[in-house]
């Protein structure tokens, strides 16, 4: 069970707005709705949060209401939290409950959370349009501790590109600990476009991946059965598969560099296959 949080209020006029749109729909279009139900709640002002949507399992109830939003006020962020736990608690019939979240700026709407309600809810803050370590996205991960949630930076508006990715990030349930299983979630969903011949998406599959794998990293987790070296031999499969011998020549160094039990795959290729 999912409640997308949308931030409709006046700072994400313009091109923002648009591409929000684009990139919600693009992520709605990817779930399977035959396991997933979605709602969708809209904030647009302090005192103005709205089930646009309640729990539904058709893709076109939702996106026929998105395409109607249009920006107006403030940005009550911890508000808009603490209604969609309420209405999560009460009408969710998921195992899994999550709010995902996304906006372009910070808390303008004091609010003190009223409701403790379910435990059992994840929470992932998306920062649209938020430039890293700027004092906006501190607040913001602040805001995901005290939620016991999650924060996630889409970059810049420029294009709907790294929204809809870091939706699709925020849907894998990304908790730190898990940083491990995310990403082979996603070397999953390459390995199986690669088998679709669906090359490009799969390479972006496997780019996601490796964010999480780096990020996991980052912060010190570690996995005894999962390295990204992997990751990389099947991305220059799939530049292999496109008879881009340059880049996937470029994979298996990489991988080797990583990890030298590859080393024998890239020798191979720049001697027989690369010529």
């Amino acid at each position: 069970s999912i409640v997308l949080l949308f931030d409709a209020s006046n700072s994400m006029s313009g091109k923002k707005m648009k591409n929000a749109k684009i990139a919600v729909n693009e992520f709605i279009s990817e779930l399977d709705l035959k396991s997933n139900e979605i709602a969708l709640i809209v904030f647009y002002d302090c005192d103005d949060i709205k089930i646009v949507q309640p729990f539904t399992t058709e893709e076109y109830k939702i996106s026929s209401k998105i395409d109607s939003i249009q920006p107006t006020g403030e940005t009550p962020i911890s508000a808009a939290i603490d209604f969609s736990k309420y209405y999560i608690d009460q009408n969710a019939n998921g195992m899994t409950k999550k709010i995902i979240l996304f906006t372009d700026g910070e808390e303008t709407c004091p609010f003190k959370a009223t409701y403790s309600g379910t435990d059992d809810v994840d929470v992932s803050i998306v920062g649209f349009d938020i430039h890293k370590d700027s004092s906006q996205e501190k607040k913001l991960i602040e805001l995901a501790k005290k939620v016991n949630g999650n924060y996630f930076n889409a970059e810049d508006a420029s294009t709907p590109d790294a929204l809809a990715s870091s939706l699709r990030q925020a849907y894998v349930g990304l908790n730190i600990k898990n940083n491990f299983d995310a990403a082979m979630v996603w070397v999953n969903k390459g390995n199986a476009l690669f088998n679709q011949d669906k090359f490009e998406k799969a390479i972006e599959a496997y780019d996601e991946a490796i964010k999480l794998y780096d990020k996991a990293m980052e912060l010190n987790t570690n996995s005894e059965d999962f390295d990204d070296a992997t990751i990389f031999v099947f991305k220059g499969n799939c530049y292999d598969a496109q008879d881009n011998s340059d880049e996937a020549l470029n994979m298996y160094k990489k991988a080797s560099e990583l990890d030298s039990k590859w080393e024998y795959m890239y020798q191979w290729y720049l001697n027989y296959k690369a010529k």
